[in-house]
């Protein structure tokens, strides 16, 4: 009987009992921002993960980083092709940059797991994973410390203009759906993004090395439909990185969605 009420007491504490499971970007000017922190001007090795819907992929995609558009703005990136596939890229020196993509092409409409493991020292230098499997190995990628600017964080764009930007002019918009974003300081194994992708639970990234997760984001912070410009995207990590719903022009075209691809429920 203990067994079982542990069992179920873990279960709930991965999930939450809200009906809200993401956030709409209209590709144009839509974007979730936090300023730039110490925990997330991450310099060595790093994992982010996000589960995302591209509505359109006629140009390059980026879902989460720390990048800007001028020179002394960028430190690393994860979005999508034109061609969509996953890409990770990183710069040592804030200007300069080093790439590496995938050969999965995803399909628009079609929610996906992305995820990309990048270790600064040693070898292999990182992986990337499309819904827990290995997509190639990030060998293009030069091992290298990670610059620290002072850009904005950005989930769903990168800036267009450079640092200390809040919120940012952007470029390079996401079309479609955004929710569980998460970024830990530390490469996880390839079997952790597994379970990450695979237990297709909320929360999960909260079970998974804890200590080393500076920013998670369910971004299931509002109703399904209603606008999130202006809106609190909660870090859970405890990490403090709460970030701010931004619609641009102010078209209301920022929206919450309701979860279709996660469980809620034990």
């Amino acid at each position: 009987m203990k067994s079982k009420i542990l069992l179920i007491f873990l279960l709930l504490n991965l999930v939450s009992f809200s009906a809200f499971g993401g956030v709409d970007f209209d590709g144009t000017d839509d974007i979730v921002f936090k300023a730039d922190t110490a925990s997330l001007s991450i310099t060595g090795d790093f994992t982010i993960v996000a589960w995302a819907l591209a509505d359109t992929s006629t140009e390059v995609k980026n879902i989460v980083g720390k990048w800007g558009g001028v020179a002394n703005s960028r430190s690393y990136i994860m979005g999508r092709l034109s061609t969509n596939e996953l890409y990770i890229q990183v710069s040592a020196d804030g200007t300069n940059s080093t790439f590496k993509s995938g050969s999965v092409q995803m399909t628009d409409g079609t929610w996906y797991h992305n995820a990309c493991v990048y270790v600064s020292g040693g070898s292999p230098t990182g992986e990337l994973f499309v819904d827990g499997n290995s997509d190639g190995g990030a060998q293009g990628i030069t091992r290298q410390s990670i610059a620290d600017t002072t850009s904005t964080f950005l989930i769903g764009a990168i800036g267009d203009i450079g640092p200390d930007q809040t919120p940012p002019t952007t470029i390079n918009e996401w079309d479609g759906h955004i929710t569980e974003v998460a970024i830990w300081n530390v490469a996880l194994s390839s079997d952790e993004i597994s379970l990450l992708a695979k237990s297709r639970v909320k929360r999960m990234p909260l079970q998974i090395r804890p200590s080393n997760l500076v920013g998670y984001w369910p971004l299931n912070d509002q109703p399904d439909g209603t606008s999130f410009d202006g809106d609190t995207a909660v870090d859970r990590s405890g990490s403090g990185n709460d970030g701010i719903g931004d619609d641009g022009g102010g078209n209301d075209n920022l929206t919450a969605k309701a979860e279709e691809v996660l469980s809620y429920s034990p």
